[in-house]
């Protein structure tokens, strides 16, 4: 979903704490490679929540799977 914004993610080691950085002039996201595949998930989507994505410019797919992570959240 961010690289469908222009995001650029990137999977790199590095000493940041939360898992991610994001380098705001260059719309790029740094996620930490070391995380477990289900704590990179989550940082995703942590990010996503936090920053938020232009749906406008995300996929017919994307966009459902925005709506059942909405859903999951509302339902927790």
């Amino acid at each position: 979903m961010l690289e469908e914004t222009g995001m650029t993610v990137r999977y790199e080691k590095g000493s940041f704490a939360s898992g991610y950085c994001i380098l705001q002039d260059r719309h790029v996201v740094v996620v930490n490679k070391f995380y477990p595949l289900d704590a990179r998930i989550d940082t995703l989507l942590e990010i996503i929540d936090e920053h938020g994505v232009d749906e406008s410019k995300l996929s017919d797919q994307s966009r459902k799977l925005m709506a059942k992570i909405r859903k999951t959240k509302e339902n927790n």
